[in-house]
C-alpha cells in the first residue's frame, strides 16, 4: 500500500476530527455572549448591593446634582452637562466638596472589583461548571450547535485542561487584562494606553482565531484545544489508545480494499 493511499484512508478515518462551520462557531458564541450578559448583569447587581456600590453611587448621584454635573434634559432624564462653560464651573464646584470627591473616589475603586468578581463568577459557571456537565467542554451555545472540544493531541480534554482554560485563558487572558486597561481609560488613569492595548487584547484574540491552523483564540491555544463537530467525534482518553484504533482501522480498510 502506497503512501498516498495511506494518508486518503486516514483522512477519512473516523478518527479524524471534523471542524465546525464559522457559522456555527459564531452563532454558539453568540447564545454563550446572551447568557453571559444576562448572568453577569444579575450578579453584578447583587454584588454591588453587597459591598455598597449602590448606596455610594446615589450619593455621589445627588452630589452630581447638586453641582449641576448632571442636569435634566428635554426628556427629563439626567445626563451630565454639555455646555463647556457650565461644565467647567460645575466641575470646579464638585471638586472643592472633599465629600463628593470621596464618593466618587468610593464608586471608582469599587467598580473594578464588582466588575472582575461578576466576571470570575459568570464564566465559572458558564465556561467552566455547566462544560463540566455537558462533557467535553461544552458551553450551552456549543451544545446546541453540536460543537464540542478536543485536545491538541486529538483526544478528549480533561478536567484540568478545562479549569486552565477558564482561569488562565478565558478570565484572564480573554476578560481580565482588556477590563483592567479599559478601567485605565474610563477612569483617565491611563487615558490613551489604556484603551489601546484594551482593543489590542480583543483584536489579538480575533487574529489569533483566523492565523492559527486550527482556529483557536488566547483561551483554546491556553487550554492545548480546539473545537469539532461532536457527533462525528470519537472520544479516546490516551495517545496510545488513538493509535491503536487507528491502526485497526487502517488494517481493516486495507483487508476490504485487497478483498474487492
Amino acid at each position: 500500500m502506497n503512501h498516498e493511499s495511506e494518508v486518503t484512508i486516514l483522512k477519512n478515518s473516523i478518527y479524524t476530527p471534523k471542524k465546525p462551520t464559522w457559522f456555527k462557531r459564531i452563532l454558539a458564541s453568540f447564545l454563550d455572549l446572551i447568557l453571559f450578559a444576562v448572568l453577569l448583569t444579575g450578579i453584578m447587581l447583587l454584588l454591588s448591593y453587597v459591598i455598597g456600590y449602590q448606596h455610594d453611587l446615589e450619593l455621589l448621584t445627588q452630589k452630581y446634582i447638586e453641582y449641576g454635573v448632571y442636569i435634566l434634559n428635554k426628556d427629563g432624564q439626567y445626563e451630565f452637562c454639555s455646555e463647556a462653560s457650565s461644565c467647567i464651573d460645575s466641575w470646579k464646584a464638585f471638586n472643592q466638596d472633599a465629600l463628593a470627591i470621596q464618593y466618587y473616589d468610593s464608586v471608582a475603586m469599587k467598580t473594578l472589583p464588582i466588575t472582575i468578581g461578576g466576571v470570575f463568577l459568570s464564566e465559572l459557571i458558564l465556561e467552566f461548571v455547566i462544560p463540566l456537565f455537558l462533557k467535553n467542554g461544552r458551553t450551552i451555545g456549543m451544545f446546541c450547535l453540536g460543537i464540542a472540544y478536543l485536545d491538541k493531541k486529538d483526544i478528549q480534554i480533561t478536567h484540568i485542561q478545562l479549569f486552565i482554560r477558564f482561569l488562565f485563558g478565558k478570565f484572564i487572558v480573554v476578560s481580565v487584562l482588556p477590563l483592567f486597561c479599559f478601567y485605565l481609560h474610563f477612569f483617565n488613569i491611563w487615558p490613551t494606553y489604556g484603551l489601546v492595548a484594551c482593543l489590542a487584547f480583543v483584536i489579538g484574540n480575533l487574529i489569533m482565531k483566523f492565523i492559527t491552523e486550527r482556529r483557536v483564540g488566547f483561551a483554546d491555544a491556553i487550554g492545548s484545544m480546539y473545537m469539532v463537530e461532536n457527533e462525528a467525534q470519537v472520544y479516546v482518553k490516551t495517545t496510545e489508545e488513538l493509535s491503536k484504533l487507528k491502526a485497526e482501522e487502517l488494517k481493516a480498510k486495507e483487508k476490504q480494499k485487497k478483498t474487492y
